[in-house]
């Protein structure tokens, strides 16, 4: 097992210790896994944004090259996006959509 799979499976396992986790349990879903792989996954496009194509995005010279980073930053948005929206315990945030 690697060291992320490690870290999700005892996030996970901690989580799913919490009733107000796994009131949102279904046969098919285990909340306290999608929070755990979504936390994980969302630390590494938050790293791969800041520690990456931020750089990268700096250093770039032409609109070809800076049109291809923001790019790439948008497809870690969207990754990011589609974590936040998995996980059920946190749409009670109201997260707007509509850019307010």
């Amino acid at each position: 097992m690697t060291d992320k799979a490690a870290i999700v499976r005892n996030l996970a396992e901690t989580l799913s210790r919490l009733d107000n986790i796994t009131q949102y349990d279904s046969p098919d879903h285990s909340e306290a896994w999608t929070i755990a792989i979504s936390l994980t996954d969302l630390s590494d496009s938050f790293k791969a944004v800041n520690d990456s194509l931020l750089p990268r995005l700096r250093k770039a010279n032409g609109s070809i090259e800076i049109n291809a980073i923001l790019l790439e930053i948008a497809d870690e948005f969207r990754h990011i996006l589609f974590h936040i929206h998995a996980m059920k315990f946190f749409q009670s945030l109201n997260i707007p959509t509509d850019g307010a």
